[in-house]
């Protein structure tokens, strides 16, 4: 993929795709924060978690906190949800997808992929900490334009 630009200018590039689990890394050239990196260790039930994003599209990102309700679960056999993911007591809204949950350690615990509302959910499921520690090597900036395209991890 080429990188994207931005109306201010910033390059942003796909370092990772995984199509099948709706997961992406990417890289800006221009970040206006330190990047965050991936937990050292997975969450625990009860942790307290924050989960910044622009639900609706707000411009403005919007930060919520709750807690980890369930590390890792499996809640249906319907496809595509059918694999393990972890359960967030905490408020999201439309756009909160692909939004970082960040631990009180600034670390990435996990990224949100569902909620159960159209229009506030208080209880959303993300990527599992495992899932995300199979795309470990892919967190350390690499240099523009190379990326990785993983249909099938």
């Amino acid at each position: 993929y080429a990188p994207a630009k931005y109306i201010d200018g910033d390059e942003i590039k796909v370092v990772m795709r995984d199509v099948a689990n709706d997961i992406a890394i990417l890289e800006t050239k221009k970040a206006s924060a330190p990047a965050l990196q991936l937990a050292v260790e997975a969450p625990e039930f009860l942790q307290t978690v924050f989960i910044v994003g622009h639900p609706f599209g707000f411009p403005d990102a919007i930060i919520t906190y709750g807690v980890i309700a369930h590390p890792s679960t499996q809640f249906t056999e319907e496809p595509p949800f059918n694999r393990p993911f972890m359960l967030i007591n905490a408020a999201g809204a439309p756009g909160n997808s692909g939004s970082p949950v960040i631990n009180d350690q600034d670390e990435i615990v996990s990224v949100i992929q569902i909620g159960w509302d159209r229009v506030f959910s208080a209880v959303m499921g993300g990527a599992t900490w495992e899932m995300l520690e199979k795309y470990r090597s892919y967190w350390e900036p690499t240099p523009f334009p190379n990326n990785h395209d993983l249909a099938h991890p």
